[in-house]
């Protein structure tokens, strides 16, 4: 039941249903419905705990030590059976807290890669696999991007916030006074906000020379750097299709051999004799059978009487055999 991709649906309708109910609850006055929110919040607690241990019955306790499974235990008991059971009984004052109660959702990540080999969730699984492959390089990236940014906010903080033409400007100082301030703005303006017609224009009137600083700041962050992020994603987006068309290539192979790996068990079972033929009395014999009724079944085949002369020979053996 736990590995059956409906447990994992179940799951994930729950974790979606608690979503709404805390963004219910966050849109309401606070006071409002009280009872019937912590309720709620103690059924969802509750089940969720339920679910984890029937996981780990299930898988045992090394299931655990995989790092998306040990994550999901923290959520489930930080979140949600440390301040609903232990911290709120003892009388401390959680409401602070509450809103990491919506970190949860993180959790229909473990959906995602359970149906990840179905075509209708592939793309999705890419996405996401996509974006936690990208977290390390994604990491360098910003701190590149830090680095530009400090660089052009102590230059702007320079040749801006300090100069003597800006110095009874208050706007300007607000934006420039310092090398925090400078840094900031210089963010907005990589982000290709309005900041050019409150900021730049306003700055060229008395400093023009300045203009060529903009557009070298412009070109680098905005048509270099961010296009830089974008194609980080799109690789890392491409190298993981790659690799789930290889899983799924092996886990098809994987279930051909399986399959021929069966039927080779069913044939040296029926073969009485073992000659490596079956007559016409062993393949009869055979239909009684319930792995070959069984494999009948599937394969959709009819019972009826073949023709009067039978011999199936294994021309060769299957691996493992």
């Amino acid at each position: 039941m736990v590995v059956s991709v409906q447990f994992e649906f179940m799951t994930a309708f729950l974790i979606i249903m608690n979503c709404m109910a805390i963004g219910l609850e966050a849109s309401v006055e606070p006071g409002t419905a009280t009872f019937a929110f912590n309720f709620v919040e103690h059924l969802f607690v509750l089940l969720f705990f339920v679910e984890w241990c029937l996981r780990l019955v299930a898988f045992g306790w090394t299931w655990l030590f995989e790092l998306n499974n040990f994550l999901d235990t923290l959520l489930v008991f930080l979140t949600g059976i440390l301040m609903k059971w232990v911290l709120e009984p003892l009388g401390v004052d959680i409401g602070q807290f509450r809103m990491f109660t919506v970190l949860r959702a993180l959790r229909l990540v473990r959906l995602v890669r359970s149906v990840r080999l179905q075509d209708t969730f592939r793309e999705l699984w890419i996405l996401i696999h996509g974006l936690i492959i990208c977290v390390r390089p994604l990491c360098w990236v910003f701190v590149i991007f830090y680095v530009i940014l400090y660089v052009f906010g102590v230059m702007t903080t320079a040749l801006i916030g300090y100069s003597d033409v800006w110095e009874d400007d208050e706007y300007i100082q607000s934006l420039f006074g310092d090398l925090m301030k400078s840094t900031f703005t210089m963010f907005q303006m990589s982000t290709m906000d309005t900041y050019f017609f409150s900021i730049v224009r306003p700055v060229m009137e008395k400093q023009p020379h300045l203009g060529p600083f903009f557009i070298a700041f412009v070109l680098l962050t905005v048509f270099v750097f961010w296009n830089l992020i974008t194609a980080v994603i799109v690789e890392t987006a491409f190298a993981i299709a790659k690799q789930d068309q290889e899983s799924l290539a092996k886990e098809i192979q994987r279930e051909k051999m399986d399959e021929l790996k069966m039927l080779a068990d069913i044939f040296l079972e029926i073969d009485k004799d073992g000659s490596g033929d079956l007559n016409k009395y062993e393949f009869f014999g055979a239909l009684d059978n319930p792995k070959v009724c069984n494999m009948i079944q599937i394969l959709d085949l009819s019972r009826s009487p073949p023709q009067e002369h039978i011999h199936i020979h294994c021309l060769e053996p299957c691996p493992g055999i």
